[in-house]
């Protein structure tokens, strides 16, 4: 094994020996949401844990009296991998920080290597010493360090590689990701090893990822026990490519991703459980939990469309970011989405931005806005990037000699396009969102303000100031007069190239003339002279060259009639395409003269975007700035404008008693704005200690939206959002876990009920008190006995151990009669025309589930109907034994009540007309004595 094996640092489970962190990119990031990629500022992180537990947790008991009895015998699950999935800022890299803060020892103080004398210090000694720190990404550096060696051979193959490499795409991201390695890795040295400047995170430039040799070493490694393999094979997330890469890089940098015969393996073998972790700093939701509460759209966008939804309405992104304006604001309206805040003083200053905004400020703040809205090139999530490809640096490479410039200047038009959206941004966009943000200025004795808005106010105004020097540059260089059809430098920059803008002005002078000869000449051979049609010039290969058009097809049998140097180069559904000699020639001299003046500009562009490029990093401060701005006025907008009206929930944080979650008129956010839905609201009451709800009824009576609804007004308050109901008071959760639908996972040998099972095991152990648990249905898959014991187990399990807020949407009635646990029904009414369901959500319990009625619904053949009644009626009266025992009671003269009381006890599902009469019966008996 490594060195990391003496580490020993306690984490939340144990000691924690070593931790691989793996920076995903761009691309991974659409696989790990399943969405569009996130905002700049934005990656995503997968951390693994290697953690070794105490004697004490290995014994199940106190470590001290094991010592010294020696009998305890100890449990084979000596070390845990634990994997953490999450974004991160990478700005400030806030949920790392949180999560090495539950890992290791963070205080400098405490983790010194050295001590008084500065000298360095035993770790024996010092008590403490750090894990070993991993850190890879999901793009292969070793690219770029094969290519910077190759061109440090030769000049040459050092200025093919860098015009290779800087031309593709692939470039950007690989120059992104060695940033954020960097950043990631001044971090970690900053937070951990200030005190050991000689000891630092590990980089491994190539994390190889070989399923089938994960899943040999993870199978090697596991525990002999089927509880252990099942976690594994049922755990669906494993699967995902960068939790797989990071498994992968904690197993290299152990030695156990290598040969089976491996010192490592064979000291591990067997003495491993797999387990996903939790974090602290923000609400965590598991999959199943997203997908229910509809969080991000489906991957089939259609099946929405179907069952009446659009992409508006399918999902409470699809529904917040429908009004907003920017790329950047969806992007990070989806990562605020994905992680919600669990700290209240945060939740609350949102809440404020959200409250200042619902007024007239967020429509004027939107009309500033609205410059920023397109996915174009002058689009801020891209300004920056391109303008950073620029980026020129004096420092010296490893060989002594200067680095080149990231991109090599070839053709200015791109360059002078990104200069160009530089100036904009800069003294028209910018400038005019400032103006447009006064209103919420407001005055500096005003407590009112929000101090979201205000800071962002604030940013603005400087980031405006720190742009205006830019504005200079663009217009020294740039010739804002041919722009943005033609990118060209100033004529005036040098004498040259003012010779050259002059014979361009005159090339198109002569177009033009040629044009209106072309023109004159279709007029005059016309046949019909009344209805003269015009023949248009337009710009052609990439605006290098012109061409006429007639929009007419009919028209190009007299086209060649106009002259012998007529040419017809294509006819088109759109018109006749065609040129005369003279224009061929001027095309020509016009591509030849631009490549001069390209020419002579390539140097100014050079040093020009050398200095733009120094933008980049002010620019992304504005998209971030721009972004948050555009979410809070979105926000704003979906609460104003909701048809239904949205209240501001009243935030708590507190586990008293009396604490939780109280919503007056709930509605579903996304279900309530389908087309021809007329939405019933209800009311829901969680509070602790009784934090438990139970919710009953018939099929297709809304138990799984009224639940739902829950979760996802839940999510709503805690990103500072507004929420659908009248009123609303929220404790802050920490996490939403959720077990709903059924499915197996054939490929992997997991039945539904298996995993059913394993979704429920995991909800148990990573539940706390601050979690909200949603639960549609559970115990279908086996015999009714066993899957009434153990949603019974189950619900006692929370009611009792863990305490938490729980809503479990069920079918069995028996559950109804658990103590201290609240009861609620949603109703339908029995007619002629079968049920009608209510959708009301009353007190007490249901005791029927008008299963054949829904059957009848669905147009079931009627033979089948009255079979399935006549069968449920005789389970009704299922009294096997009871008529025995009713002739011995005869003899042995056992009372009427007592009689009533056993029969009531031997039927296992009575109806409620059954019940009704019995309990009538004892009561009166009751009543008698």
């Amino acid at each position: 094994m490594s060195a990391s094996t003496s580490a020993h640092v306690h984490g939340n489970s144990g000691t924690t020996k070593s931790i691989a962190i793996l920076i995903g990119n761009d691309g991974s990031s659409k696989k790990l949401a399943g969405t569009s990629n996130l905002a700049s500022t934005v990656v995503p992180l997968v951390v693994w844990t290697l953690q070794e537990r105490s004697i004490a947790e290995r014994s199940g008991s106190n470590a001290e009296d094991n010592n010294a009895t020696g009998s305890a015998p100890l449990d084979p699950w000596r070390y845990t991998l634990r994997y953490y999935e999450f974004l991160d800022d990478t700005a400030r890299w806030t949920h790392l920080d949180q999560l090495l803060l539950q890992l290791v020892d963070t205080n400098p103080t405490s983790s010194s290597f050295a001590n008084a004398d500065g000298e360095e210090s035993d770790s024996d000694e010092m008590g403490v010493e750090l894990p070993s720190i991993h850190v890879g990404t999901s793009e292969n550096l070793d690219k770029a360090t094969v290519k910077k060696t190759k061109g440090n051979d030769g000049d040459d193959n050092a200025s093919q590689l860098s015009q290779r490499t800087s031309s593709s795409s692939s470039a950007v991201a690989l120059s992104r990701t060695h940033k954020l390695v960097e950043s990631l890795q001044t971090f970690l040295d900053t937070r951990l090893f200030a005190n050991s400047p000689s000891i630092n995170a590990q980089l491994h430039c190539s994390v190889p990822v070989d399923p089938q040799k994960v899943n040999h070493c993870l199978s090697q490694l596991l525990v002999k026990t089927e509880e252990a393999q099942l976690a594994v094979r049922g755990n669906i997330q494993l699967d995902k490519p960068m939790i797989r890469q990071g498994l992968a890089l904690l197993l290299q940098s152990e030695g156990l991703y290598g040969s089976s015969n491996s010192l490592a393996i064979t000291s591990m073998e067997a003495s491993i459980k797999v387990v996903a972790g939790i974090l602290t700093s923000h609400l965590v939701m598991d999959s199943t939990a997203a997908q229910a509460i509809h969080l991000l759209p489906p991957a089939n966008d259609a099946v929405a469309t179907v069952v009446g939804g659009t992409v508006h309405t399918n999902s409470l992104w699809g529904l917040l970011s429908k009004p907003c304006l920017t790329v950047m604001g969806k992007k990070l309206l989806q990562v605020w989405l994905r992680q919600p805040l669990v700290d209240l003083t945060c939740i609350q200053q949102r809440q404020d931005a959200v409250t200042q905004l619902l007024g007239m400020a967020k429509d004027s703040i939107r009309e500033g806005l609205a410059c920023f809205s397109g996915n174009g090139p002058g689009n801020l999530a891209r300004l920056g990037p391109a303008l950073a490809k620029y980026r020129q640096s004096n420092d010296e490479d490893s060989d002594g000699g200067p680095q080149q410039s990231a991109t090599r200047i070839l053709d200015t038009k791109k360059p002078l396009e990104t200069l160009y959206h530089l100036y904009n941004l800069a003294s028209r966009h910018l400038p005019r969102l400032l103006d447009c943000m006064e209103c919420i200025k407001g005055n500096d004795d005003n407590d009112q303000s929000s101090p979201i808005l205000l800071d962002l106010y604030k940013q603005i105004e400087g980031l405006v100031a720190e742009l205006d020097r830019s504005i200079g540059l663009a217009e020294a260089v740039l010739d804002l007069d041919h722009a943005p059809e033609e990118f060209l430098v100033k004529p005036e920059y040098t004498e040259e190239l003012g010779d050259f803008h002059q014979e361009i002005e005159a090339v198109h002078e002569a177009v033009n003339e040629e044009y209106r000869t072309i023109q004159e000449a279709w007029d005059d051979i016309q046949p019909n002279k009344n209805r003269s049609s015009q023949v248009r010039l337009e710009r052609v290969e990439d605006n290098m060259a012109w061409q006429f058009r007639l929009p007419d097809t009919n028209d190009s049998k007299l086209v060649e009639s106009l002259g012998p140097k007529i040419k017809i180069h294509r006819i088109l559904k759109n018109g006749v395409y065609f040129s005369s000699l003279e224009l061929r020639q001027l095309s020509s001299k016009y591509q030849e003269l631009h490549t001069d003046y390209n020419r002579v500009s390539r140097k100014i562009v050079q040093d020009a975007m050398g200095i733009a490029s120094t933008y980049s990093t002010v620019v992304e401060r504005v998209a971030q700035a721009v972004s948050s701005l555009d979410v809070f006025c979105a926000l704003a907008y979906t609460a104003a404008m909701s048809p239904n009206g949205y209240c501001r929930p009243h935030m708590t944080d507190s586990d008293d008693d009396g604490a939780g979650i109280v919503l007056k008129g709930a509605r579903h956010p996304c279900l309530e704005l389908q087309d021809g839905l007329d939405f019933i609201p209800n009311d829901i009451q969680l509070t602790f200690p009784n934090a438990q709800l139970l919710v009953s009824g018939p099929n297709m009576g809304g138990k799984s939206v009224y639940i739902r609804s829950l979760g996802a007004i839940v999510c709503m308050a805690q990103i500072g959002s507004y929420v659908p109901c009248t009123a609303a008071t929220i404790n802050v959760c920490h996490s939403i876990l959720a077990r709903v639908g059924a499915g197996d996972l054939q490929e992997r040998g997991i039945s539904t009920f298996m995993a059913e099972m394993l979704e429920s095991s995991a909800i148990l152990r990573a539940a706390t008190r601050r979690s909200l648990i949603i639960i549609d249905e559970l115990g279908r898959g086996t015999s009714t006995f066993d899957g009434y014991g153990l949603a019974r187990a189950i619900t006692e399990y929370l009611r009792d151990r863990v305490r938490c807020m729980v809503v479990f949407a069920t079918h069995f009635h028996e559950l109804t009669t658990i103590r201290s646990i609240q009861n609620c029904h949603v109703t339908a009414q029995k007619g002629n025309q079968g049920l009608t369901f209510l959708y009301q959500v009353r007190p007490g319990p249901c005791l029927e589930s008008f299963g054949i009625q829904v059957a009848e619904m669905a147009h079931m053949p009627k033979k089948v109907i009255e079979d399935a009644k006549k069968r449920a009626l005789e389970l009704e009266n299922f009294t096997t034994g009871v008529e025995d025992e009713i002739k011995s009671s005869k003899r042995q003269k056992i009372s009427k009540d007592k009689l009533v009381l056993l029969r009531f006890a031997k039927m296992t599902s009575p109806s409620s007309q059954k019940k009704r009469e019995l309990l009538s019966c004892l009561r009166a008996s009751i009543m008698k004595s």
